[in-house]
């Protein structure tokens, strides 16, 4: 399972459209993501540089594996601590976090993935992101 999970490795250009609210315009943004094996190849790491609507955003995040998913610990400059479950099925990569989501695919190449991230509002999920992370290995 681990090795499915190489379609990852390396430094992706990311750039979508962010949502404040569900009736707001959207805003463009910009980032850099980096994933990469821990020594030992048992845990990834996925380093996140991004400027969201003037926001400067800096994130790690630590995969460790569960069976057929994948636990992601996240943490950024602003002191936030997240846990989430992913999950990739051929080129379908999943997220599910208590209050935020992601549905991705993958190019058949493993160039480019592409997806929608929501948020959990009162009991609904709303748009929150949509992103495309593009390699700069392919």
């Amino acid at each position: 399972m681990a090795r499915d999970m190489d379609i990852f490795i390396g430094t992706w250009d990311t750039s979508g459209q962010l949502w404040a609210t569900p009736d707001a315009e959207p805003v463009d943004f910009r980032a850099v993501d980096r994933y990469e094996w821990l020594a030992g190849g048992h845990f990834l790491l996925h380093h996140v540089e991004a400027d969201m609507a003037g926001t400067e955003v800096r994130a790690l995040e630590i995969a460790r594996p569960d069976g057929d998913e994948w636990i992601l610990d996240s943490y950024d400059n602003t002191g936030t601590f997240g846990v989430s479950r992913a999950r990739l099925d051929g080129l379908d990569w999943r997220i599910t976090g208590d209050s935020e989501r992601f549905a991705g695919t993958f190019a058949a190449d493993g160039g480019r993935i592409s997806g929608r991230w929501e948020r959990l509002d009162q009991g609904e999920w709303l748009r929150w992101m949509e992103v495309t992370l593009i390699s700069r290995n392919s």
